[in-house]
């Protein structure tokens, strides 16, 4: 064998092993990434979402709040544990709401809003992949490299949760507030004004569209630790506390989190109105 032969023999070989050592490395990024939390979400984690956020209370909640709630997988979860807690639920999809409706038509204790939550009242297009999608989002997203496309319309309604919390719970203490709005999930809390401190626990949700929308983890962190609030990532093993903000805790893959307030008891910040 002649010396380049030999040369080119133990270059294909480093190659082969360069390579099978890089997708080992990839596997075990996942791995590591899931065990976080990081990317462990979707319809499979709803129970564990509501188990996680419902620990973080002292007592039986009173007031939930579910924001993007489709067909209302996560109110589902928090009734089957407390049958006594109020729910309000939004969902502005249409079709998505007529489901819902119908799931809780007998449950007086659930409240249907078609309608998204926003910084302002407003109607605007919601897109989706198709009509009730979980992956309807008010921002029309790019996902062509899943070969999906977001050409389904539906005109919503959309309204502030500070407007709707003084005229509809009396500026009450709200015990969780679940938000899955498909990377709006900062213009939702913006439109919570004062309420944002009437709530014990808000759980949310970050991934790939955040990418469309531009935000990430850090915004989260500065607004929530900012008002007296610590920050949770759920795991398979349960919510874990960050201690600190870095960069490396950014992750596009879906995952969620709960801001819990620090405060031992929670009282409504301002005065309902007519009061």
């Amino acid at each position: 064998m002649s010396n380049d032969t030999r040369s080119h023999t133990k270059l294909r070989a480093g190659r082969f092993i360069g390579r099978s050592i890089i997708r080992l490395a990839a596997r075990l990024d996942r791995l590591a990434s899931r065990i976080q939390g990081k990317g462990w979400a979707g319809p499979a984690t709803v129970d564990h979402e509501a188990e996680a956020a419902l620990s973080f209370l002292s007592s039986a909640p009173s007031v939930v709040i579910d924001v993007g709630a489709n067909v209302g997988d996560y109110s589902a979860a928090v009734r089957a544990r407390y049958a006594a807690a109020e729910i309000h639920a939004f969902e502005p999809s249409p079709a998505a709401a007529t489901d819902l409706k119908r799931r809780f038509a007998a449950d007086q204790l659930v409240t249907i809003n078609v309608a998204a939550l926003s910084d302002e009242a407003s109607r605007v297009p919601l897109y989706g992949d198709r009509p009730g999608s979980r992956k309807s989002s008010l921002v029309k997203r790019d996902l062509r490299h899943y070969a999906i496309s977001f050409d389904v319309v539906e005109e919503v309604e959309v309204v502030t949760f500070e407007t709707y919390w003084r005229a509809n719970l009396a500026c009450r203490p709200i015990d969780i507030v679940k938000l899955d709005v498909e990377g709006f999930e900062l213009k939702v809390l913006r439109g919570f004004g004062p309420a944002i401190d009437a709530v014990r626990v808000f759980q949310f949700e970050l991934g790939g569209c955040a990418i469309d929308t531009r935000i990430y983890l850090r915004d989260f962190w500065h607004m929530f630790t900012e008002r007296g609030f610590e920050i949770h990532r759920l795991s398979p093993f349960g919510p874990v506390k960050m201690e600190h903000y870095r960069e490396q805790d950014e992750s596009f893959d879906t995952t969620n989190y709960f801001a819990v307030s620090r405060r031992t008891e929670v009282h409504s910040p301002v005065k309902p109105i007519n009061a």
